[in-house]
Formats: structure tokens, C-alpha cells, sequence
């Protein structure tokens, strides 16, 4: 039986969209700087498109300064709207960048369509037809959602006035459907592994290991409730699971090593004396 004494945890989220963790058939995109993919820093407006997570497609412009989604009103058809929808957008939340004024009275401006926009340029435009209806404010500094009412398949976001500093966006989306979102949390190791969607009833099945092991552990296979299992097992995705990577520490050998637990866990079998 293997040996387990779990010493740090690394927890994989798989949420089915419907789940506790979010509204039925909703799911969340994030976008941040690197969404956009424009350098960190960089002052230099540029014109970008990111599909989300939920499958909707963001055309936006915007700088890098700060490390943020830098958006702005002068000189600039600047700001992020949706070309290609899931659904109905929800609600948006936003995590602002600490070079804001928070003493300003700058807003950050949430517009809705049910048809698409071609590019931010469209939410300077004075014809509601083409800019769309006015869904409400987001205040500089403010950690409250803006809860959208109405069936709006597109949105667009601009500044209010001036330059805004964003580190993220996130929206929700009511998408209707029956996918379940897989996400990863490595925690302590250096990389990430990227969120994927399934169709529910799938049989996943578990990935190996694709971030940098941590110093002086090693990966030992993966936790579902009190059942372990190895990488490549498969487990069908029907609803929400807390799947917790499993690590240990590697062993300090002393005496003869155990050469077949040395061999299960990729220690060499060498003897001290």
C-alpha cells in the first residue's frame, strides 16, 4: 500500500458550471494584463482580442503601465468589449491597480448590447444603438460587484474620464449550457496549469504533474474526498470535486534503502553503511 503522509496540499478546483461555486450554467472569465498581451509597462495603446474561458471572444485597447489593463478616455477609442457571445453577462467585478486616484471620482463605465460590437470604439459613439444602454458604474477603489439586470449578450467597458489601472476584470456569464470548468491552484510550485472546460459526464483523466516540483518534495498523486488516485486515473466530471494534489517530502535515507519503495517514489538504490 502506498505511503502517504500528506505534509502540504495543492488544491485542483473542478467546479461543474452550476455547481455552489457559481450560479447555474454561469461561468467566469478574468482578464488581466497578460490577457491582453500587452507588455507589462508599456505606455503604447495597442488593439488586442483574448477569447475567455467561457468561450467570449474580448477585442479591447489599452496600455501596460503599472502592470495593469490601462485604459483611457483622451486621445484614445480605448476600453474592452465583446465580439462574440456564450450567453448573458451576469456581473462584473473588479480589481483596481494601487496608481489609481481613489479621490478622483473616476468610473469605470459598463454598457450592454444585444447585438455585437465591432471594436471600444463603438462606446464612444453617441448613439445608444451603436455605443449601447448604460448598465451602471463601477467607483476607482471599489470591491462591490455590479450585479447586471436584463438579458444583455454583450457589454462593453470604458473609463468614465481619464486613465484607468486595472489588475483585473472578471465577468460572470450565464451560459445556459452543461460544460464543467476545470481549474488548477498549484499553490507553492513556481508555474500554473491552465483551466480547461469538459462536457458534464466526462471521464477526465487526471494529469500528471506540469508546474516546477518544489524542493525537497515530491509529487505522490492526487486526493478526491478520502479516495487517492494516480495520475492518468480517469473520474467522471458530473458535478463539483475538490481534487488535492498530494506531495511529500523526500525521504532522508539512512541505513539500506527500501529498494522498492526507493524505486516507487525515483530515489536511487544506493546502500550507506
Amino acid at each position: 500500500m502506498r505511503r502517504l503522509s500528506l505534509l502540504l496540499s495543492v488544491v485542483m478546483v473542478i467546479c461543474c458550471l452550476g455547481s455552489a461555486v457559481f450560479a447555474a450554467g454561469t461561468v467566469t472569465d478574468t482578464l488581466t494584463r497578460e490577457t491582453t498581451g500587452v507588455a507589462s509597462g508599456s505606455t503604447t495603446y495597442t488593439d488586442w482580442e483574448a477569447t475567455g474561458l467561457s468561450g467570449t471572444v474580448y477585442k479591447g485597447q489599452s496600455a501596460g503601465d503599472h502592470g495593469s489593463i490601462q485604459i483611457r478616455t483622451k486621445n484614445s477609442n480605448s476600453g474592452i468589449v465583446t465580439t462574440e457571445s456564450v450567453g448573458y453577462a451576469r456581473k462584473i467585478t473588479v480589481s483596481w491597480n494601487s496608481n489609481n486616484d481613489i479621490l478622483s471620482g473616476q468610473e469605470l463605465k459598463i454598457y450592454g448590447k444585444h447585438s455585437a460590437y465591432s471594436s471600444p470604439a463603438d462606446l464612444f459613439s453617441s448613439d445608444s444603438a451603436i455605443c449601447g444602454d448604460s448598465l451602471g458604474y463601477i467607483g476607482v477603489g471599489s470591491s462591490s460587484p455590479l450585479p447586471i439586470t436584463g438579458n444583455y449578450e454583450y457589454i462593453g467597458i470604458r473609463s468614465s474620464s481619464g486613465a484607468l489601472y486595472l489588475d483585473s476584470v472578471k465577468i460572470d456569464w450565464e451560459t445556459g449550457g452543461s460544460s464543467c470548468m476545470i481549474s488548477f491552484d498549484v499553490g507553492i510550485a513556481k508555474d500554473s496549469m491552465d483551466s480547461v472546460v469538459v462536457d458534464a459526464g466526462t471521464l477526465y483523466e487526471l494529469p500528471d504533474w506540469e508546474f516546477d516540483i518544489p524542493e525537497g518534495k515530491f509529487f505522490a498523486g492526487w486526493r478526491i474526498g478520502d479516495k487517492d488516485y494516480n495520475a492518468g486515473d480517469e473520474v467522471e466530471v458530473n458535478d463539483s470535486i475538490t481534487v488535492t494534489a498530494i506531495w511529500e517530502d523526500e525521504p532522508v535515507l539512512e541505513g539500506t534503502v527500501d529498494t522498492l519503495y526507493a524505486s516507487n517514489i525515483g530515489v536511487p538504490t544506493t546502500s550507506y553503511e
